[in-house]
């Protein structure tokens, strides 16, 4: 099972952590990519918070609360801890580049009316 950058919205981690193991089947495997709370993509959430929420601690960034989360499934768990590089000049060209270009962000614009 591969959950990449979506599993960390659910509402419930437990409970989502509880699904996710009811639907594997022995000897399989699960690997989730987690944002962690640094880094550009951290700065671009930075920039569309705007300060208006006080920011939450997410289980899913935070080694022991991951291990809190699936030591309950007496799951053996890896924690590897990998960087992706952006060649943008910041986080604000970086996001930029993905409002312009991106097509989930074409997509809307379109809708929109502006494109």
């Amino acid at each position: 099972m591969l959950a990449n950058f979506s599993v960390i919205f659910a509402p419930n981690p437990k409970q989502a952590v509880a699904e996710m193991f009811r639907v594997l089947r022995p000897g399989d495997r699960m690997v989730l990519s987690p944002w962690l709370p640094k880094g550009a993509i951290y700065e671009v959430g930075e920039l569309l918070n705007y300060n208006k929420s006080p920011k939450k601690s997410s289980p899913w960034s935070d080694r022991s609360s991951l291990k809190d989360l699936f030591g309950i499934h007496s799951a053996e768990i890896e924690i590897l801890e990998e960087e992706i590089v952006f060649e943008e000049s910041s986080a604000q060209a970086w996001f930029t580049d993905l409002e312009m270009n991106h097509p989930v962000w074409r997509a809307i614009r379109n809708l929109a009316g502006d494109v």
